[in-house]
């Protein structure tokens, strides 16, 4: 009889440790979402958080933001989960996977601890006068400890509860034209760019048709705003004094089409920009000082987060009296990687 119970016990351990390996993990999910209609999507996301029954840590309605956290079954964050493409552009999706078997047991020493101060102070009470000011301030401290309890129990069963638990954090912000917030992501991101410029109407002993030129391209922000120091040479032979080299120093910012992804692909993202920059152009004899000014059309053929292959179009418009003589379409293909 002794063996039968024993053998009992050993496969109720095992079946407890099984389960517990198997079912004690919480899955952090982190989702910001940008919506271009974002009346309709903050209602869809409202209609959601009433259909079910959840664990709700947050839940924020604004004009332009919608924030919920909160803790869903499998099943739940599925549903959400499908939900959250149909919202608008996913903008950034991190998930993070902690086994809970540390935390059960935290929060297990955490409940013990409680129950027994709870037991002390209510030995305590009882050997008060209940119209002293003391017992007054212990059974307020009590009535607090109960609710430290309380929490801590809650905690514990979501911990334990047999399903997967995924604690959801999902931001969702109107996607308007004008950013209303100053915040700017900064990146480390430093590459270089081989440029060629076409001079539409080179004039003799001033331009040459071709120049081309490698320049270092430094991206500062994802936004995407980046530095350039480069020097272009001409490519056909001398035959005067035309400008024989070209320096330049550039700052440039590029902007993303909210109805074409923000950015976000990993392949072909297109976007328009500017740059403005300074000029010190050379030539047999001479030398000038001006400053320009760039519109560009361009796309992204390839990006991830650690490195950059994109190429544009500009109109290098120079900023002088012989405007006509040298400006002209300039192409560029750069590559960057965060360092």
């Amino acid at each position: 009889m002794k063996f039968f119970i024993s053998i009992f016990f050993i496969l109720c351990t095992v079946w407890n440790v099984q389960a517990q390996n198997q079912t004690n993990e919480t899955v952090a999910v982190r989702i910001e979402i940008l919506s271009s209609h974002y009346a309709q999507t903050s209602q869809k996301l409202r209609n959601f958080m009433q259909n079910i029954e959840c664990c709700v840590e947050e839940q924020r309605f604004s004009e332009n933001e919608t924030r919920i956290k909160v803790d869903l079954s499998k099943k739940d964050f599925d549903i959400l989960d499908s939900l959250s493409q149909t919202l608008g552009t996913v903008n950034n999706r991190t998930e993070k996977r902690t086994n809970n078997n540390e935390k059960i047991l935290e929060k297990q020493r955490e409940e013990t601890f409680l129950q027994q101060r709870k037991i002390n102070y209510e030995q305590i009470l009882g050997k008060i006068d209940s119209s002293s000011t003391s017992y007054l301030e212990l059974w307020r401290e009590l009535q607090s400890l109960e609710n430290q309890l309380q929490d801590a129990e809650n905690s514990l069963l979501r911990l334990q509860n047999p399903q997967q638990l995924y604690s959801v954090d999902l931001t969702l912000t109107d996607d308007v034209i004008v950013p209303t917030s100053s915040k700017v992501s900064f990146v480390n991101m430093p590459g270089f760019e081989y440029t060629v410029l076409r001079v539409e109407n080179p004039l003799e002993d001033f331009s040459q048709h071709l120049y081309q030129g490698f320049s270092l391209k430094y991206i500062l922000t994802r936004g995407k705003s980046f530095f350039g120091l480069g020097i272009y040479k001409n490519m056909d032979a001398v035959k005067g004094n035309e400008f024989s080299d070209m320096f330049m120093f550039s700052f440039g910012q590029d902007f993303y089409s909210r109805y074409l992804g923000r950015g976000n692909r990993t392949f072909l993202n297109p976007y328009t920009g500017y740059v403005i920059g300074y000029v010190y152009a050379t030539g047999a004899d001479r030398s000038e000082n001006f400053a320009y000014i760039q519109p560009e059309l361009g796309v992204e053929l390839y990006k991830s987060r650690y490195i950059m292959l994109d190429c544009k179009a500009g109109y290098f418009m120079p900023i002088m009296k012989e405007n006509k003589n040298l400006r002209g379409l300039m192409l560029s293909a750069a590559f960057n990687v965060v360092f």
